[in-house]
């Protein structure tokens, strides 16, 4: 499992190498390619020949889901809706917009776009369906060394434009909800009791921030304490806090399930299914983030090896994690946070995996803080 993972993920990485995507017809070479190298068994080449060609086939799927240069700085009517929290300042509010293909009159349209709108006329909210009329403008981004790649993290979101909001004509908000059923609207409902409850506390941008993954509200004194106390990752959801949670339920369900005395579904299934739930929702409240949508499936190949009772070393499932990760999303390798956290996750197995004895708790905890200090502050660095 190690090696064929290794050959898949060298594949994806080499095709970022490239500056151009491979042509068509090569994808239908490599495609026979990969045929052969099945047929002769060859299993780690043929992992790498399909790595490479289903990160190729991706990024040219994302490239096609872009503005067409003929309408970049054209008025375009649009309606869809509005995806994830939006993200407000002193006088305009930045959002994801869902384009529903049917309002455009183009035959090809991105279906995701990040919209600006300078002083709207109403409160804007997740899930909200909208007409507007919008102008935009392909992605793009600096390339100074060392400045944040926008255009990348744009791509990697599947952003296919990027404009503001005209005003003339006047925006008309269609439907207040997209239907009880999306996600986006129970984040939106959870943020604006949030808000309610806790309008006089200092804390309430942490405490969103921890629950729904909205860090707009965290003060600037807040974050400055974070950055100086070297604890400012807490106030991203990521593995560490599906871990935390899903762990916390595991063994908690676990030890109840085991004193009911039922014992005709094993409690230690019954505690990793209940820890796969809490974690989908967890994530789901955090919008999704591909931090949190690779902490989940982690979770998931680690649970499901115990649902399936098999006693599967633990390097493989943490291999087995990482090829299922890159095979949803090939563009996840070029994120550190991708590197970062895997890394770690090594670095703590192999630290606990008890080839002479098992380390008891505490000294358990003392040496995976180390260890991954001291193995991640290179990396951290540089």
């Amino acid at each position: 499992m190690i090696s064929i993972t290794l050959s898949f993920v060298a594949g994806v990485l080499l095709v970022q190498q490239f500056s151009e995507l491979p042509p068509g017809n090569g994808l239908w070479v490599g495609t026979g390619i990969a045929v052969i190298f099945a047929f002769l068994r060859l299993w780690r080449l043929m992992f790498f020949v399909v790595g490479f060609l289903w990160a190729a086939f991706f990024a040219s799927e994302r490239l096609v889901d872009r503005l067409p240069d003929p309408l970049q700085g054209q008025d375009i009517v649009v309606q869809g809706k509005i995806i994830g929290l939006p993200q407000y300042d002193e006088r305009r509010v930045r959002f994801d917009f869902s384009v529903d293909s049917r309002s455009v009159k183009a035959d090809k349209f991105p279906s995701l776009i990040r919209l600006t709108w300078y002083s709207p006329i109403k409160e804007i909210k997740a899930g909200q369906l909208w007409r507007l009329t919008v102008r935009l403008k392909r992605p793009h981004g600096n390339f100074n060394p060392g400045v944040f790649d926008y255009e990348r993290w744009l791509f990697g979101r599947g952003i296919g434009a990027t404009g503001y909001v005209r005003k003339v004509p006047k925006a008309i908000l269609v439907n207040k909800q997209a239907g009880w059923l999306n996600i986006d609207n129970w984040r939106q409902d959870i943020s604006d009791k949030l808000i309610k409850r806790l309008q006089e506390s200092d804390f309430q941008g942490i405490v969103k921030a921890l629950t729904v993954g909205d860090r707009q509200d965290v003060s600037q004194n807040q974050w400055d304490v974070f950055r100086k106390t070297g604890t400012i990752h807490l106030m991203a959801i990521s593995g560490l806090h599906i871990g935390l949670v899903a762990g916390g339920i595991y063994f908690l369900v676990l030890r109840l399930w085991a004193r009911t005395g039922y014992l005709n579904w094993s409690p230690a299934n019954v505690a990793a299914v209940f820890a796969i739930t809490v974690a989908f929702f967890y994530s789901a409240l955090a919008g999704f983030s591909i931090p949190t949508q690779r902490a989940l499936v982690m979770l998931t190949v680690a649970m499901l090896s115990i649902i399936w009772q098999r006693n599967a070393r633990p390097f493989n499932v943490l291999a087995l994690a990482m090829l299922v990760v890159v095979a949803i999303d090939p563009l996840s390798v070029l994120s550190p946070g991708f590197w970062l956290s895997f890394l770690a996750v090594t670095i703590i197995i192999y630290v606990l995996s008890g080839r002479l004895r098992r380390p008891g708790y505490w000294p358990g905890v003392i040496k995976i803080h180390l260890v991954t200090s001291i193995g991640l502050a290179p990396l951290l660095i540089f």
